[in-house]
């Protein structure tokens, strides 16, 4: 999971917006942030990789401040292919797993009401990220685990296109995915493993529909460890 962060009156305007359509009435709050990311655009209005002004005008990171996953395009986000759902107890299974308190915990949810007997760090969300920590071992292997919703066309095969970042080799598994009806789901597994130097780098996993019609695009981020984080979060 990347820290690709949405305010919250621009999360309230972005799922009016998806309800106002009547498109897609049964969509979550985590469903629709899947939309808006997996659809972003990365690059300008010349076609070219977006810049980070605040950085020399190198190519963002996903990352850098405003960045994310990239540019909102409104239209494509109502037609995704694919996206990413995440229950209420998967978020709580993630606070459990950043060893939060009871009473912590309680802040975020509003409720006592809620377990924390399967706490996991791999929420299923549409991005990936690796924290580097001095004095680590020389390669960093992380595996991370991801299912999709198919709310594209009945039947439609997507195939794994990996940018890795530098340093990294990044696998896929399946390579393919293969839906017979909408609303179906598939898994899949997603390893890093870094050997590179302690600095960030970022890279790409697009799922490709085989017809074209869609590109559904998750960010892979390397970035230093910075807090000390415990679960491999930012």
């Amino acid at each position: 999971m990347a820290c690709i962060l949405i305010s919250l009156d621009n999360a309230r305007v972005l799922k009016q917006y998806i309800k106002s359509t009547g498109v897609h009435p049964e969509w979550s709050p985590a469903a629709i942030k899947s939309a808006f990311m997996t659809t972003a655009d990365h690059l300008d209005n010349t076609n070219s990789p977006i810049r980070d002004s605040g950085n020399g005008l190198q190519v963002a990171s996903p990352l850098a401040m405003g960045m994310g996953s990239g540019h909102i395009r409104p239209n494509q986000v109502l037609d995704p292919g694919i996206v990413y759902y995440a229950t209420p107890q998967d978020y709580v299974n993630l606070l459990c797993s950043m060893n939060f308190n009871s009473a912590q915990i309680l802040n975020f949810i509003g409720s006592n009401s809620y377990s924390c007997s399967s706490p996991s760090s791999d929420l299923n969300y549409p991005s990936f990220i690796v924290l580097i920590r001095k004095k680590r071992a020389s390669s960093i292997i992380q595996n991370f685990q991801r299912t999709v919703t198919n709310v594209g066309q009945d039947v439609s095969t997507y195939k794994a296109m990996v940018t890795a970042p530098e340093g990294s080799t990044v696998t896929v598994s399946p390579e393919k995915l293969t839906f017979r009806k909408r609303n179906e789901k598939k898994s899949y597994n997603l390893t890093i493993r870094y050997e590179g130097k302690e600095q960030s780098s970022f890279g790409t996993l697009v799922w490709a529909e085989e017809n074209g019609n869609h590109m559904v695009r998750s960010p892979i981020v390397i970035t230093l460890d910075v807090y000390k984080t415990s679960t491999g979060l930012c």
